[in-house]
């Protein structure tokens, strides 16, 4: 006699068929059996049917870039992209316009406490602004066209150099430089690097862009100056607030913008100490600054800087 096979007890043979493997009258088949004999509940919590993810965490993001420097990939391949794009994209933008009853929303600027730093403070405007022909919509249309191109690379350029904006002018800027250091020539050294870049791209490739499409060639000017600054916002908590720098080196930069009615580069007598000689050496005395002094009393002197970058490139 055949000896009983273990699984005997799991499949009695009276139910799937006895030793000579013959099937059994039952009408239920081996998994008719199995669906109902065997329990089956859902999972209490969707955790307890998940596979466990024994993947290694992911990288950590990449540092930021660096400030770029001057290379001639930089400056006759990104930046000439980047304003095309503008361009193309500008079109798009220009049928859009509509006649509006409100002024657009502004966006909200929490309120906060200030903070102290040693900055180069730099302001751009451009010369003559208002003489541009804005007397119709056409004429403002194109207004628009050149601020758009205009004071978009220059945000650029200024953020490439790790320059803070702060604030659009209408035809200008303002930045500071140094948020990151507190190192002065440091400071120095990357706002007038970007001021170089700025001149730099407007006269050899933004201006040309503007002269092709039948409007007006513009010039800009640029005053730098460094000292101390406290960067804050102030306003109300309702929105109604914005991002100030205070101290006499904002305000001295700004009044250096005066003496250079024609456009160029200029810088407060401090930023001027901290270029690298060769540029010092390249620098004109403007003279005193209205309403600026050194702690003694003395008038507070500002230098238009020669330098600038060849064209083309080399």
């Amino acid at each position: 006699m055949d000896k009983p096979s273990p699984l005997d007890d799991l499949f009695p043979p009276h139910r799937f068929g006895g030793t000579d493997n013959s099937r059994s009258r039952d009408t239920d088949s081996f998994f008719d059996y199995l669906l109902r004999t065997t329990p089956y509940t859902l999972p209490t919590s969707p955790a307890s049917s998940e596979i466990p993810n024994l993947a290694p965490p992911p990288p950590p993001p990449p540092a930021p870039p660096k400030p770029k420097q001057w290379t001639r990939n930089y400056l006759q391949n990104e930046i000439i992209r980047r304003i095309d794009m503008r361009a193309n994209a500008l079109q798009r933008r220009l049928g859009a316009i509509t006649r509006g009853l409100t002024m657009p929303d502004l966006d909200r600027i929490p309120v906060g406490s200030g903070r102290q730093f040693e900055l180069a403070i730099m302001f751009l405007d451009i010369v003559g602004f208002t003489k541009l022909p804005n007397a119709n919509f056409e004429d403002q249309r194109n207004t628009l066209a050149m601020l758009h191109l205009f004071t978009g690379e220059m945000m650029q350029i200024s953020r490439e150099y790790t320059g803070v904006f702060e604030k659009n002018t209408g035809d200008g800027m303002m930045a500071y430089f140094g948020t990151e250091t507190k190192d002065a020539v440091e400071s120095v050294r990357r706002a007038v690097d970007a001021a170089l870049v700025m001149n730099y791209v407007h006269h050899n490739h933004i201006n040309p862009l503007f002269l092709s499409k039948g409007w007006p060639a513009i010039n800009f000017r640029i005053a730098i100056d460094y000292g101390p600054v406290t960067v804050a916002r102030v306003g109300a908590r309702s929105g109604l607030s914005s991002f100030v720098a205070i101290g006499d080196t904002a305000n001295t930069a700004c009044r250096l913008m005066r003496l250079l009615p024609n456009g160029g580069i200029a810088l407060g007598h401090r930023a001027a100490e901290l270029i690298p000689q060769e540029w010092q050496r390249t620098c004109v005395n403007l003279g005193p600054i209205k309403d600026s002094y050194w702690p003694n009393g003395e008038p507070y002197g500002g230098w238009e800087l020669g330098h600038r970058l060849s064209y083309p490139l080399r």
